[in-house]
C-alpha cells in the first residue's frame, strides 16, 4: 500500500471515528483535489522564488536592472553599455529569466573605450514581459533589503 493511500485511508478513518463519537456523517475529504492544489501551490512558489533569486543576482551586478524590474514602472525597456566581463556573469541568470518568459534581452554592438573606466563594452537591451509585470509585486516583495538599498 502506498503511503499516499495509507495517509487517505487513515485520514478518512480518523473522520468516521470522530463522526461516529459525536453522531454525525463523516465527510468524504477530497485528497486529490488537496493534493492538485499542494502541487500548484509548490510549482508557483517554486517558480517566484526562482525568478526572485535570480533578479536579487543581477541587481547586485548591476543594480540599475531593478528600475526595469519594478511592479510599477513605467520603464519597461532599457539599453545601455556593459563591461564584457559583466556580461558574462549575468548571462546564465538572464537566460534564466528568459527561459521563464520574464524577460526578453538582446546584446548590439562591441565597443571599445579607453580611459580609466575603458575596456570592451557590449550594448545590452533588456525588456520586461507582460508574465513578469504580472507577478512583480510577489517577487519584489522577496526582495525588499536589496529593492530598498536601490531606492
Amino acid at each position: 500500500m502506498s503511503l499516499f493511500l495509507l495517509f487517505k485511508e487513515t485520514s478518512y478513518n480518523q473522520y468516521g471515528v470522530l463522526a461516529k463519537a459525536i453522531n454525525a456523517n463523516a465527510p468524504t475529504p477530497s485528497f486529490d483535489q488537496t493534493i492538485s492544489e499542494i502541487e500548484l501551490f509548490e510549482k508557483d512558489y517554486d517558480l517566484i522564488c526562482v525568478i526572485a533569486s535570480a533578479i536579487t543576482e543581477l541587481s547586485n551586478m548591476l543594480p540599475e536592472i531593478l528600475e526595469i524590474l519594478k511592479p510599477d514602472s513605467q520603464i519597461k525597456e532599457s539599453s545601455e553599455l556593459i563591461q564584457d566581463f559583466l556580461l558574462d556573469k549575468m548571462t546564465p541568470l538572464l537566460d534564466i529569466l528568459k527561459s521563464k518568459r520574464m524577460i526578453d534581452y538582446s546584446l548590439g554592438r562591441n565597443v571599445l573605450t579607453f580611459g580609466h573606466k575603458g575596456g570592451n563594452k557590449i550594448e545590452f537591451k533588456i525588456l520586461g514581459t507582460d508574465e513578469y509585470y504580472q507577478i512583480a509585486p510577489k517577487i519584489i516583495s522577496l526582495l525588499q533589503p536589496v529593492y530598498l538599498k536601490s531606492k
